[in-house]
């Protein structure tokens, strides 16, 4: 019976084991949901510097779709308002979010013939179905318009239930060809979510502009990886602090999905903690600067050594069970595993000396390694046989 346990145990360990690696490398970032809400209403027939709005908006928005197309996790939704009707519910989802289409998005934007007013409150209340609400990730509206509120709405009042919904992350306004004056109407628009208002007056600012917002939009500007002195990846655990006040950070995480932290901080100088979830190291990285649309990296590498101990039958040559208990090179016990995932055990230590024992389950035999100088040897493997 004990035999029996033992098997199960190393089957279930075993199973455990697999899972959980498996889940941690399919792991991926959730997508970021972005909805484009499109102005094509009359006025964009107007012009500037001689050249029609509508012009400059179509080949802006062709490079902003291509660019989105190179972008990972991330799906894209087209709302076009005032392109069908003078009515005040003139607001259409064209293009429900989801992967991108660059294809559809540059054919629409292209045709669109501008006819309408500017319904911005209904637009923004409409947004709010948009989203799959359900899905984890960003959700976020970016409104490109020429033009103020033409429809008797509230766009503030509609802003503040957009970010109330608990749906929509961020909202981002582009002014195009407004004054300041007409630009600083809209920002009651953005401020409830924190998002941004950019004013633009021609096809590169406004692509400039939409750049700038897709930098704030997608999940984070800054990003921490961890490796070992080999290359390899390390799991850490990370905590970002305001620079010289580490009483709370303002962001912390791990690097469990895709070997790699990412956080969005606001623009500032941080101090950054780094730590090894194996061997408890810590790396710091101080008076970091963070700007708002750039994506600050940081790298930490660790010293780290590998032990693997294998335990096998002489007889069978099949794997035995066994504790292997891991001591400094003072005798102070560090670490206790076993053999159950794949017959060995593997431990990551910082570079020092270390004592193992080894005691097989069944024969309760012990095996000792003494003085395993790790300070500039990278490993120790070693295969115990129990006859």
């Amino acid at each position: 019976m004990k035999r029996f346990s033992h098997d199960v145990f190393h089957a279930i360990a075993a199973l455990a084991a697999t899972l959980f690696f498996f889940g941690t490398i399919q792991a991926q970032e959730p997508a970021t949901q972005i909805e484009l809400i499109f102005d094509a209403s009359g006025s964009m027939w107007g012009e500037i510097g001689g050249v029609k709005k509508i012009a400059m908006a179509r080949e802006a928005m062709g490079r902003i779709v291509d660019d989105l197309a190179t972008r990972q996790n991330i799906e894209v939704g087209l709302r076009v308002y005032g392109h069908r009707t003078k009515s005040c519910d003139d607001s259409e989802l064209v293009l429900p979010i989801g992967p991108v289409d660059a294809g559809a998005l540059r054919a629409f934007i292209d045709e669109v013939n501008p006819k309408g007013k500017t319904p911005i409150t209904y637009s923004l209340l409409e947004a709010i179905d948009d989203f799959r609400a359900d899905a984890p990730g960003r959700k976020v509206v970016v409104l490109i318009t020429d033009g103020l509120e033409s429809c008797d709405g509230d766009p503030c009042e509609a802003a503040r239930k957009l970010s109330e919904s608990g749906v929509v992350t961020k909202t981002h306004v582009v002014g195009f060809g407004l004054d300041e004056n007409a630009l600083a109407t809209l920002r009651c628009i953005v401020e409830p979510s924190g998002g941004l208002l950019v004013g633009a007056g021609n096809t590169e600012e406004l692509a400039a502009a939409f750049d700038r917002i897709v930098a704030r939009s997608l999940a984070h500007n800054l990003e921490i990886t961890a490796v070992n002195d080999t290359g390899s990846s390390v799991y850490m655990d990370w905590d970002v602090f305001p620079a010289g006040d580490e009483s709370a950070p303002v962001a912390s995480g791990d690097n469990s999905l895709g070997n790699r932290g990412r956080a969005f901080v606001p623009e500032g100088t941080y101090d950054i903690r780094v730590e090894s979830y194996e061997t408890g190291d810590e790396i710091w990285f101080r008076g970091v600067e963070v700007v708002e649309t750039d994506v600050t990296v940081r790298r930490a590498i660790f010293a780290e050594r590998t032990i693997e101990i294998a335990l096998r039958d002489g007889a069978s040559g099949e794997s035995r069970y066994g504790d292997v208990i891991l001591f400094d090179g003072k005798g102070e016990r560090l670490k206790m595993g076993d053999t159950s995932i794949g017959g060995r055990a593997t431990f990551t230590v910082l570079p020092g000396v270390y004592e193992i024992l080894v005691v097989d389950y069944d024969t309760k035999k012990e095996f000792r390694f003494s003085d395993v100088d790790l300070t500039d040897e990278m490993e120790f493997r070693r295969e115990v046989v129990v006859e």
